[in-house]
């Protein structure tokens, strides 16, 4: 008996679907759901993206909500022929997958505390200053007192620090 291959098509609200088959080779899944619904399954299975895109626009499928989505193989099963390389390459990543070193979380980041109303302030007057040093660099055509007044706009929401 060949390998039994299991496919599993994830739908968009991620309950899965698995199907297993020794004979067929499966890339792709025609999923469906009712209109304004999230309660999807599994239509049909195809061996192209191509099958599955023809099944979906057919209109026998009467739900209104229809995705072609790709299958991933999650188990193989049983002795595998070596004639058969579409068993022996999906055992080969799923092997490699379990193999492959799982990364280490990495530490969350130490905020700094929050900015001082004098921080933001002198922050806020770097920002205005460099504003003002941009509208000395216009490009060709456009008129400077229209780039003024929108940039002035834009900084009205920037504080700065007072004159004094």
């Amino acid at each position: 008996m060949p390998a039994r291959i299991t496919y599993t098509a994830t739908a968009p609200n991620g309950e899965t679907f698995p199907r297993t088959s020794a004979t067929m080779r499966y890339t792709h899944a025609l999923l469906c759901a009712d209109d304004g619904a999230d309660n999807w399954g599994a239509w049909s299975w195809h061996k192209t993206g191509a099958a599955a895109d023809k099944a979906a626009n057919n209109g026998v499928v009467r739900n209104s909500q229809r995705k072609v989505v790709p299958v991933e193989v999650t188990k193989v099963a049983g002795k595998i022929d070596p004639a058969d390389t579409f068993a022996l390459d999906a055992k080969a990543r799923l092997d490699a997958a379990k193999a492959a070193p799982v990364a280490e979380a990495a530490p969350e980041p130490v905020a700094a505390g929050p900015m001082t109303s004098e921080q933001k302030q002198a922050l806020g007057t770097l920002v205005h200053a460099a504003a003002r040093q941009a509208l000395a660099d216009l490009p060709a055509g456009v008129d400077p007192a229209e780039a003024a007044a929108q940039i002035d706009k834009w900084l009205s929401y920037i504080p700065q620090a007072k004159a004094s």
